[in-house]
């Protein structure tokens, strides 16, 4: 009448167990095949997976983590009542894209005394009212062919090859250069056929995000090292040594020059996790003089601003309601914000430069 299967409740979470708190990944739920009622039955921290009943319906094992060990546990259906039964299992797959299942089938005998389970590479039998285990000794016989490895001659560090994917692609306001960023470094071009050279004479840093004045003159872009974190610098198209136009390190991306080329605009987000948690507060759009200065704030939410005609509004994007994207515009000075546009499925809005435009980008196609 019932069957028994494990739902990932919150996909992706890493968690440890915790005594004082809810966190699950997976939860098992009970459909009633008769009345066609699916209700939760099996939950809670550490998870709940490969629900096995027994043959006479009066118990469910599953699996659990408990702390940082994989634990087979017994429920009792009538009563509720859980306890585990064995800790030795191998990792279970809670966290991971677990397209082989979770965890292991298992198996009741069936006088419905022990449980048959695997473990820590092998097979083991765990009696129920003693709770004692027992290995299961097993020999495969088995042939295999063994072929020749096919290898091929790899340099490992070549003292030069060709890049196949460029990030940051930007094309100047004249069509005569392009920037665009390749392992970590801004390079620029001239259009059609120049060759390709560092935008920047600095050392010992990453580049991203070049962005051109609307006269093709300079460029605007985020340097990056591990230890300084990030700042937003300029320099001319033509190339050489940066100057900074921000004093604190940072998390900055998507610097624009404004179109009278006065003022910067970027966004500043936080760290953490593979970057430094420091510098991480008063996220949100920022203005700061061209020539440098202290920044100021413009909204605490929005990404990838830019300019349109005018120098005293920057579009960005938002979020409305259920996610939406929302192309937005606001006064340089954080008042008037206004609602453009909002689309479900858009990825990305931009504004002309003469502000008659606007080009989006949705799915692979452009529009």
């Amino acid at each position: 009448r019932y069957l028994y299967y494990s739902q990932d409740v919150t996909p992706g979470r890493v968690f440890e167990y915790n005594k004082d708190s809810n966190d699950e990944i997976y939860a098992i739920n009970r459909l009633d095949r008769e009345k066609n009622e699916t209700e939760r039955f099996v939950r809670g921290p550490g998870g709940a997976i490969r629900p096995t009943p027994s043959p006479d319906g009066r118990h469910l094992a599953f699996v659990r983590r408990v702390r940082f060990k994989t634990v087979l546990f017994l429920h009792e259906i009538e009563s509720g009542r859980e306890w585990p039964l064995v800790d030795d299992l191998e990792r279970d797959m809670q966290e991971t894209w677990a397209i082989h299942g979770v965890y292991p089938t298992m198996a009741w005998t069936p006088d419905n005394a022990q449980l048959v389970y695997w473990g820590e590479g092998k097979l083991h039998r765990v009696d129920l009212k003693s709770g004692n285990v027992t290995g299961i000794p097993f020999r495969v016989k088995d042939t295999r062919e063994v072929v020749e490895a096919l290898r091929h001659k790899v340099d490992p560090h070549p003292k030069s090859f060709h890049t196949k994917m460029l990030r940051d692609v930007v094309v100047s306001p004249d069509g005569k250069k392009v920037v665009f960023q390749a392992l970590g470094r801004l390079y620029v071009r001239s259009l059609p056929s120049g060759k390709a050279k560092p935008l920047t004479s600095d050392k010992d840093v990453h580049e991203f995000f070049g962005s051109f004045s609307r006269d093709g003159k300079r460029v605007v872009f985020v340097s990056w090292t591990d230890e300084g974190l990030a700042s937003v610098r300029t320099v001319p198209a033509s190339g050489g040594r940066s100057s900074a136009v921000t004093k604190n390190p940072g998390h900055y991306f998507d610097p624009v020059f404004s179109p009278d080329g006065a003022t910067i605009v970027f966004r500043k987000g936080g760290g953490g996790w593979l970057t430094s948690p420091l510098w991480s507060e008063d996220t949100g759009l920022y203005s700061v003089p061209t020539r440098g200065g202290t920044p100021a704030l413009i909204t605490r939410s929005g990404s990838s601003p830019h300019f349109g005609a005018q120098g005293d509004r920057v579009f960005f994007t938002g979020f409305g309601k259920k996610g939406k994207r929302e192309l937005r515009s606001i006064e340089l000075d954080g008042s008037d914000l206004r609602t453009h546009v909002g689309s479900e499925k858009a990825n990305r809005m931009r504004v002309s430069p003469d502000g008659k435009w606007l080009a989006f980008q949705e799915g692979f196609n452009a529009y």
